[in-house]
């Protein structure tokens, strides 16, 4: 039932990377966190991942949530004096038979944005998919859940602010991709 799934969510979810040493969260220095979804759909953002928000509000003050945008959208936060403890970029991409299992169009200009910062150290999520490092192999810091859902949602702040440890190894392995570490 219900714990069972709680449980496979838990060990399901992995840290593919970690080069900044962000994780795990320190939830008495976690007090403001931008939660960014670099989603398909954006008309169900707070829906869709409702358990998932309501998980960082419970851990953290204030949770700023954004949905896509252009790849300057994190810098010009900077820019105007926004500070925060942590910034979750949360990508889901969905496989499908039909279409490559890629980021594309604004969930791409998200991951572009990871890249333009001055001041944050931006932790990627892959949900749905553990293909992401190979749309940006120097991603500093990811975690893939593997798949979406009630049950991932809920494990995922518990994992990151290491109420739960990473157990889980990433299924898919990246050796030939030039500037990912072999170790993956």
């Amino acid at each position: 039932g219900k714990n069972f799934a709680d449980d496979v969510a838990r060990k399901g979810i992995a840290l593919v990377r970690d080069t900044e040493k962000v994780l795990p969260l320190d939830k008495e220095k976690t007090k403001r966190l931008l939660l960014w979804f670099a989603v398909q759909e954006t008309d169900k953002v707070e829906e869709t991942y409702r358990t998932l928000i309501d998980g960082f509000k419970a851990r953290c003050a204030e949770v700023v949530i954004r949905t896509n945008g252009n790849c300057l959208d994190l810098l010009k936060l900077e820019d105007a004096g926004e500070n925060f403890d942590a910034v979750f970029f949360v990508f889901d991409v969905h496989i499908a038979l039909t279409q490559v299992c890629r980021p594309r169009g604004a969930q791409m200009e998200c991951l572009w944005t990871l890249a333009n910062t001055t001041r944050h150290h931006p932790i990627a999520v892959g949900v749905n998919s553990p293909y992401l490092l190979m749309d940006s192999p120097t991603l500093p810091t990811l975690v893939n859940t593997h798949s979406g859902g009630e049950a991932i949602f809920k494990a995922l702040p518990e994992v990151l602010f290491g109420e739960v440890p990473f157990t889980a190894q990433s299924p898919v392995r990246f050796p030939d991709l030039v500037g990912v570490d072999e170790t993956l």
